[in-house]
């Protein structure tokens, strides 16, 4: 299985054929500002197969692709000198998935889903 995961200053990305089919348009465009060493953030792309993997294995993601994922959550861990806080990723529904939704809703909408799970808030930076 090819890389489906690629950070934003990989090389591997200079070889895909179409990048802004398999990474999306600003998962691509991250990558070409990366490569040429201009200031991106630490991060990486999950490509636009998992998402097809993702309905193909019935809305599962696969070993394979998890460990991909924990390794450039890692990478990035140690670029920014910092550990994720939170054990459980959070992913954004789809009525806030849009670039252009404010910040305050997100948060929202995640404070609400740790009330509904019982999960205590002890601070809020």
């Amino acid at each position: 299985m090819k890389k489906l995961i690629l950070n934003f200053k990989a090389k591997d990305s200079k070889k895909i054929k179409n990048p802004k089919n398999f990474l999306g348009g600003k998962g691509a465009n991250l990558s070409e500002m990366g490569r040429m060493g201009l200031p991106v953030p630490p991060g990486f792309t999950i490509s636009t197969k998992v998402c097809e993997l993702f309905y193909i294995d019935r809305k599962k993601l696969n070993k394979n692709i998890i460990s991909q994922i924990k390794k450039e959550l890692k990478i990035i861990e140690k670029d920014v000198g910092k550990k994720f806080g939170l054990e459980v990723p959070f992913l954004r529904p789809k009525h806030l998935a849009e670039d252009t939704t404010p910040t305050l809703p997100v948060i929202q909408n995640v404070l609400n889903y740790l009330i509904e799970q019982n999960i205590k808030i002890n601070k809020i930076l």
